[in-house]
């Protein structure tokens, strides 16, 4: 037998509509949300391509006998494309730790050579022990008044104590 009174009828139907109306509701949320992350994400890609990356790109090889000691000198060899003068320069900086301590930190051109010794700084002090150091290639590039510093490259290598 079908039920004719309309009053009858909505108050069955109300729960199922109730029901369909908040998955609707729902799924549209989650449609909002995904285009929103989507479009977040083509967001970061983008700028990462073109802001987040250095302008040249490089490397650098270690251009030394291993093991190295303590008072022996390094020298690297590097390689930079991409580079436009006068637009920034590219050089060499050198880290070494003893644990987490800071050692030795000394910058060059690309060329340069590094005497592995205490540096007689007061921020730095090497007793001559075992360290583990760092070659990084940096490049560094001018826009109006301000400088980037970009990683190109880096190699890692132990040193030991004086001999």
């Amino acid at each position: 037998m079908i039920d004719t009174s309309l009053a009858r009828n909505v108050k069955h139907i109300q729960p199922v509509l109730g029901v369909l109306l908040v998955i609707s509701v729902g799924i549209f949320v989650l449609h909002i949300v995904r285009s929103s992350m989507e479009d977040l994400a083509t967001s970061l890609t983008a700028a990462q391509s073109t802001e987040g990356r250095p302008p040249v790109t490089g490397t650098l090889l270690l251009d030394f006998k291993q093991p190295v000691g303590y008072g022996d000198l390094v020298a690297y060899r590097t390689t930079v494309m991409g580079h436009a003068p006068g637009n920034g320069h590219a050089y060499i900086t050198t880290t070494c730790f003893q644990d987490e301590k800071l050692v030795y930190q000394l910058s060059g051109e690309e060329r340069a050579r590094f005497l592995l010794v205490d540096l007689r700084e007061p921020q730095y002090y090497w007793n001559g022990g075992p360290a583990f150091c760092h070659g990084s290639l940096m490049y560094r590039s001018f826009s109006g008044a301000g400088a980037t510093v970009h990683l190109l490259d880096s190699k890692s290598f132990a040193v030991h104590g004086s001999r």
